[in-house]
């Protein structure tokens, strides 16, 4: 299987056949992103488990829910470096970006600097890799623009083929 995790990039927010009313995205990803078009070319089954405001450490939460194998490939698109996401006290994923304008954001940002944000971005990603690679789990991993990483591509040598 081929698995892509990321944000609303990757998720494909914003096409054609992902985008409702008030330009909130669909519960589904998109059919015509570059995921499909990727998993198409290469004439594998895939899973898109992107979600549009995605933090890294969301990424990972997610990553580690999938528990992807040796036989899989994993695609991961590190996000910008503000965001987060908590566990609420309904035991529900509240994502946490500047684009939220409640009280919520406001609270959460009037605790986070932005230097313990890019801190906590910089540990999930280093977990993802070393925790892929532990695993033997062949992936690729690659930056948007918006993050301070953008002009690296991480690839895994030792488990990709």
């Amino acid at each position: 299987m081929l698995y892509f995790f990321g944000d609303s990039y990757t998720f494909g927010h914003g096409l054609e056949d992902c985008l409702l009313a008030d330009n909130l995205p669909p519960l589904t990803p998109s059919r015509l992103g570059w995921v499909h078009v990727c998993a198409s070319l290469l004439g594998l089954e895939y899973e898109n488990r992107s979600m549009p405001g995605a933090s890294n450490q969301f990424i990972f939460h997610t990553l580690r829910q999938v528990k992807p194998t040796s036989d899989d490939i994993v695609v991961i698109q590190f996000t910008n470096a503000h965001r987060d996401f908590v566990i609420n006290e309904h035991n529900v994923i509240e994502h946490m970006g500047p684009w939220r304008c409640d009280e919520r954001w406001i609270s959460y940002a009037s605790m986070t600097s932005i230097m313990d944000l890019e801190r906590k971005n910089m540990l999930a990603i280093e977990h993802m890799v070393l925790w892929l690679a532990h695993r033997k789990v062949p992936f690729i991993c690659f930056a948007n623009n918006s993050m301070p990483l953008a002009d690296h591509l991480f690839v895994d040598n030792e488990t990709s083929t």
